[in-house]
């Protein structure tokens, strides 16, 4: 009985230390939310009195910044085509099937 009873207690005091640092995480995480938060509340705030030209000019400017960051697309390849749009390889193709039987041919 002793010895089940130190093991709970051990295991409550584990329990209670990940759950602290679980709670100090997130307290860390929400902190650095509101904080970007009030960052973006006043970058508004400061676009919202800046003359429309220079406002402008800042949007043009980001995204000509965001276009930049972007990966460049790659050109879709050029493989090897078919006679036409419908017709599949010859390894792919099934003989047509015989009149009056229904079902898939194989």
């Amino acid at each position: 009985v002793g010895d089940a009873h130190q093991r709970d207690q051990v295991h409550g005091k584990a329990q209670r230390h990940n759950g602290r640092t679980s709670a100090e995480r997130l307290d860390g995480s929400i902190a650095k939310v509101e904080k970007r938060v009030e960052e973006l509340r006043q970058e508004q705030a400061l676009r919202k009195e800046m003359p429309k030209a220079q406002r402008e000019a800042e949007g043009r400017a980001r995204s000509a910044a965001a276009r930049a960051a972007l990966p460049k697309t790659r050109k879709a390849g050029t493989g090897k085509r078919y006679g036409t749009a419908y017709e599949q390889p010859a390894h792919l193709r099934q003989p047509p099937q015989p009149p009056g039987i229904r079902g898939p041919s194989l």
